[in-house]
């Protein structure tokens, strides 16, 4: 078994603990990830950048952090941390998977000099000096991975850009210090920044999106969890967006209540695009008419940046990780809704004519 392979099958052997079974999926994205940083050939420093990872919320971003990070942390060419930043109230989920002995400086570093784990990543360059106290890092990789990175810097007054300048200069510095390869993922469901860090994409910063689940290991999860509710039904309405499996769990299978749920997120935004633009409920559906048979019109209308706040659309660019999805009726060229459900929501909007529509409004559209 080659290195690759064998980092791999940790991945799978990772339990994911929200629903008890196996990590699934995935081979794509983590040996397109090592063939970014060039692992399994020799360290060079002068290899070292910063990585954004961003996804429609629900993709599993986090659950695939934490299934790398655990199993990265078995290979001995690797030293890798993870950070959930907006968690940094809660030890455990915090560090997630990241190996004890490393959670363990790592809090000696936050008692002695941060006092909350939150500010940590204003600090990376110290960390990681710190760090080198207790580790070897020559010709080690080191990748520090800070998930929900956006809202974190938000609320100690960073930008984005100060965040990227700094991190740009400091793993350079290091890299080159240790003669180690350095990484930091930067890990984001907002959607809306990503414009923002496509503002600050160069040399040393690379964006990279991720998508949902493959077809075969989204059924295997249904089936693994025994999910009492039709398949077809259940892919039909979350494309593979393995988030909709816990969210139904939580809910007891109560199908109709998610759905209620999608229908509403729908009609508040719309409410808010039509009490801020200044238009009626039917001028916001005939906006809505023209993108129904091509999804990348959406982009182009005033709804777009209230669609995209809460999570309906998402931006593709050209740099993926996984497969870029394949287009379908609610997956374009350059953006598709988070899910299908809410294209389904948003076409039965638009042939009632009403932002008043029910769960079998929705059932129909799928049949038809």
């Amino acid at each position: 078994m080659n290195k690759v392979d064998s980092i791999i099958k940790q991945l799978h052997s990772y339990k994911v603990p929200d629903l008890g079974i196996n990590f699934m999926d995935r081979e794509i994205e983590t040996m397109n990830l090592l063939d970014l940083i060039r692992y399994p050939d020799y360290i060079d420093p002068t290899n070292s950048f910063n990585i954004v990872i961003s996804g429609p919320w629900g993709c599993g971003k986090t659950e695939f952090m934490r299934a790398l990070t655990y199993s990265l942390s078995k290979i001995e060419d690797f030293l890798i941390m993870y950070m959930n930043l907006p968690k940094s109230y809660v030890k455990e989920e915090f560090y997630a998977t990241t190996d004890i002995n490393i959670i363990q400086v790592i809090e000696e570093f936050i008692t002695s000099t941060l006092g909350i784990r939150s500010k940590i990543i204003t600090c990376i360059y110290d960390l990681i000096n710190y760090l080198s106290k207790r580790f070897k890092l020559k010709d080690k990789r080191l990748i520090i991975i800070l998930d929900e990175v956006v809202n974190s810097i938000k609320q100690i007054g960073l930008t984005i850009r100060d965040l990227v300048t700094g991190l740009s200069k400091e793993i350079y510095d290091i890299a080159w210090k240790f003669h180690c390869q350095i990484h930091t993922i930067l890990v984001t469901s907002e959607q809306t920044a990503l414009y923002e860090f496509k503002r600050e994409e160069g040399k040393n910063l690379l964006i990279y999106q991720i998508w949902h689940l493959n077809k075969d290991s989204f059924i295997r999860i249904l089936q693994e969890i025994n999910c009492p509710i039709d398949h077809k039904l259940i892919v039909e309405l979350s494309g593979y967006c393995p988030r909709i499996v816990h969210e139904l769990k939580i809910l007891n299978w109560n199908l109709e209540k998610w759905i209620s749920k999608i229908i509403e997120n729908v009609q508040v935004t719309l409410k808010k695009c039509i009490r801020e633009l200044g238009k009626n409920i039917q001028e916001v559906i005939k906006e809505l008419l023209n993108t129904i048979e091509n999804v990348d019109k959406i982009e182009y209308t005033k709804l777009w940046d209230y669609l995209l706040e809460n999570n309906i659309v998402t931006p593709l660019f050209n740099k993926w990780l996984s497969n870029k999805p394949s287009k379908d009726t609610w997956i374009g060229d350059y953006v598709a809704y988070k899910i299908p459900a809410y294209y389904y929501v948003i076409k039965t909007i638009v042939n009632k004519r009403s932002i008043d529509i029910t769960i079998q409004d929705i059932l129909k559209e799928i049949e038809e």
